[in-house]
């Protein structure tokens, strides 16, 4: 007799649900052993959320707007003032 209160059951998610991943977890990989640390010899990069795959020209545009993708992901936008509120005077 198998405990049923072991197994998980799958949680079904529709495409439409499925949360967006902002991207900005990006891992750079190598071919080379010896490439390693060079930056201008990344081969790819990894998304360590999600694990999609990105060119070096692909990872570049997205670190210029990961600001932008992580404030739309949050639903929030602050703004410079924002900041400083917090600040200690």
């Amino acid at each position: 007799m198998k405990l049923s209160l072991l197994k998980r059951r799958p949680e079904t998610v529709t495409p439409d649900e499925a949360p967006t991943c902002p991207h900005v977890a990006l891992v750079p990989r190598w071919e080379v052993a010896a490439d390693i640390g060079h930056e201008d010899r990344v081969s790819e990069f990894r998304c360590d959320s999600c694990g999609a795959l990105f060119s070096p020209g692909e990872a570049r545009a997205l670190r210029r707007s990961e600001g932008e993708r992580i404030e739309s992901s949050l639903g929030t936008t602050a703004s410079p003032d924002d900041a400083d509120a917090d600040a200690p005077a």
